[in-house]
């Protein structure tokens, strides 16, 4: 994905639909009020189709989707309110303000990826960005962050989970290891994997992953993770480290409700565990469908999803389809909640029922709003409020849905000019405050 845009950059910058701002820090509040979104036109005239972008940003081929209309792409971004264009000067790259008059220093995530949220304050985000990887914590009540175990992560920080110790956990990808974050002192260490892409069962450092993503804890001291090139569920004891396979078999891809190692997962990817029935969900991407696995037996059984991949189809059961889920969280109250490429959809645990909640599929655009006129083009990471509402990451900015009125608002970031061209990245947030000693 990362290679795909730098290409689309490249061709932009030279075509002049982007300016060579050389990355995403501004330097001033009028740069970051004035910013304009450049790229519209470029849609409309022709020069970037929905079919030049990367596969997060565009209708998957073949799909009978409507996909966005012209009249969907504003170009009036929505602005932080509180910021006037006639303060001092003011970074928003975290380095410290010139003038102790100036104001706040900012700070700025760079790529946010995987969410999760802690005692309704504090918001932790994974930053994929190749500049600033890490781990940042967000209070939701004074739009603080700072990052925690700066330099300790070796690998790119995507996917997180916690439990109710109070510990994070952060999946490395291609990085392939497991890490344990004490989120009070910021201590990181590894807690599985060695750093080697492979297949192993054991102890800590003595297991290997190939592509650990998604993380879901129980309440009793388990670690799940998505070993999605193993094609496996990967369970850790917390306390040991100690890896064993839960579900699915090694290097053997395919599509088989069994009990434990005799089920068969295609490229697993996306977790979440719900407290109130001891299950563990699983978005089966290779086969496009949502999987449960009991947690006390390890039987494995299709939730919802018929198998037709990029396709975006209410229903109950295998009536329902799915384009991409890359996210799922469970509300502990019956419901299920899946980051559906373009849309979020609500799946009720009992019955199988899929709705569409917010979002269209192969939206061409982020925007915000209330119920249908709320646009996203990727959801990865989500964070439950209780039933308030979800944060989830998209187009390099943390956004959030209100579950009781459906109103989709971009709270923090801005996205880069590569991704507002290329993408249709057009909404901005707040920038975040630095906490004292960033």
């Amino acid at each position: 994905m990362r290679a795909a845009l730098a290409v689309f950059a490249e061709f932009a910058v030279m075509t002049g639909l982007l300016g060579c701002t050389g990355g995403k820090a501004t330097t001033s509040v009028d740069a970051y009020l004035d910013r304009t979104p450049l790229p519209v036109d470029s849609f409309m005239d022709g020069s970037l189709s929905q079919d030049d972008r990367p596969d997060d940003g565009k209708a998957p081929a073949g799909s009978d989707a409507e996909v966005g209309t012209p009249d969907a792409i504003v170009s009036d971004a929505p602005v932080s309110e509180g910021l006037d264009a006639s303060d001092a000067s003011i970074p928003l790259d975290g380095s410290p303000s010139p003038d102790p008059d100036a104001g706040p220093s900012f700070i700025d995530i760079g790529d946010p990826w995987g969410l999760v949220l802690e005692h309704s304050n504090d918001l932790f985000v994974t930053d994929d960005s190749e500049q600033s990887p890490g781990i940042f914590r967000i209070n939701l009540a004074t739009d603080e962050a700072a990052q925690i175990a700066a330099g300790m992560i070796v690998g790119s920080p995507q996917y997180i989970a916690n439990n109710a110790a109070g510990d994070l956990f952060i999946s490395t990808g291609h990085g392939e290891t497991v890490v344990r974050v004490e989120s009070d002192t910021g201590t990181a260490a590894v807690l599985a994997g060695n750093g080697m892409s492979g297949y192993a069962d054991g102890v800590g450092t003595q297991a290997q992953f190939t592509t650990p993503n998604d993380l879901a804890a129980d309440d009793r001291g388990n670690l799940y993770v998505s070993d999605v090139d193993n094609h496996t569920i990967r369970r850790i004891i917390i306390a040991t480290g100690e890896v064993s396979t839960f579900a699915g078999a090694p290097l053997q891809a395919g599509y088989l409700n069994r009990v434990g190692m005799d089920a068969r997962f295609k490229n697993p990817d996306a977790l979440a565990y719900d407290v109130a029935t001891n299950a563990l969900f699983v978005a089966d991407t290779g086969n496009s469908v949502i999987r449960r696995i009991d947690a006390a037996t390890g039987a494995v059984t299709t939730l919802a999803g018929n198998g037709r991949a990029g396709t975006v189809q209410d229903g109950t059961g295998t009536e329902a389809s799915f384009d991409f889920v890359g996210s799922l969280s469970a509300d502990g109250n019956g419901s299920l909640y899946a980051g559906d490429r373009a849309t979020i959809r609500k799946i009720t645990i009992g019955t199988g029922q899929v709705t569409t909640i917010a979002g269209h599929l192969g939206g061409s655009v982020a925007r915000d709003g209330v119920g249908s006129a709320g646009y996203l083009v990727t959801a990865h990471g989500m964070a439950l409020d209780g039933r308030e509402g979800i944060y989830f990451s998209d187009c390099q900015t943390v956004r959030k849905l209100d579950l009781g009125d459906g109103t989709i608002q971009t709270l923090y970031g801005f996205p880069d000019d590569a991704h507002a061209a290329i993408l249709g990245c057009l909404t901005r947030g707040r920038p975040l405050i630095a906490a004292a000693g960033q």
